[in-house]
């Protein structure tokens, strides 16, 4: 009982966030919760949520600036559904459609929403890839309670955000030990300073989301894929 639960604990670091929590409950483990972090690609998250809320999924959303090592442009692209743009951004973390949606919705729309939602930590200050603007301290930032309530809200808008969620091909964190039997819905972020997972596992209908947050990549994969463990144990043993 709690053999992986009692492993994750070497993991937990006071440079790294994690929070396990039934979908709905009350937090199963929480460290460093509200702990500030580059969020990277996980701020993703609250596009999607900002789009899926305000947005029409069929609108097709033309566009000329294309980040490179996008997409976009390798397909030499001026326009696509959101929902194709949706897509690209949480399944494959393209930064491409990801800055696009930045210009569509801009940063005082965004970070007013972002508000909204009573987070503590969140903010996007900049684009993806925009070097420029971190070098002059414009970045964007997250903690683990944050990512908590997106997916939290999320789920309250319905099943819709499953399909962007659901087809994230970044499996070998939270799922790094996890090969059957476990649906997952996540969007993991990384960039010098940060290497994080988030999601949410899936066994026959019983949910629980699972954050690990790090700023750096020693041992953050082996704790991210034990954080999965965890969570995954609590859901079998019927601890949530």
């Amino acid at each position: 009982m709690h053999d992986f639960t009692d492993r994750l604990k070497e993991h937990l670091l006071p440079n790294t966030a994690c929070v396990i929590c039934p979908v709905g409950g009350t937090p199963y483990i929480t460290h460093n919760a509200d702990m500030r972090f580059r969020s990277a690609s996980v701020i993703k998250l609250f596009l999607l949520s900002y789009a899926l809320e305000h947005d029409d999924v069929n609108a097709t959303v033309r566009f000329c600036d294309k980040t490179h090592a996008s997409a976009l442009g390798e397909l030499n692209l001026e326009s696509a559904a959101l929902d194709t743009l949706l897509l690209m951004m949480i399944a494959s973390s393209d930064n491409g459609a990801t800055n696009v949606l930045i210009d569509r919705y801009d940063f005082d729309t965004l970070n007013a929403y972002i508000r909204s939602l009573k987070t503590k930590e969140t903010s996007i200050n900049r684009k993806m890839l925009d070097y420029e603007a971190i070098d002059n301290g414009k970045d964007n930032y997250t903690c683990a309670s944050d990512v908590l309530l997106i997916y939290k809200y999320l789920a309250s808008l319905g099943t819709s955000w499953e399909r962007y969620a659901g087809c994230a091909k970044c499996l070998d964190r939270l799922m790094k030990y996890i090969y059957c039997g476990c649906r997952f819905f996540g969007k993991a972020g990384d960039m010098q300073g940060a290497f994080h997972d988030t999601g949410i596992l899936d066994v026959s209908g019983r949910r629980v989301c699972a954050v690990f947050l790090s700023d750096s990549y020693k041992d953050a994969e082996n704790g991210c894929g034990m954080t999965g463990l965890a969570a995954l144990e609590a859901l079998n043993q019927g601890e949530m």
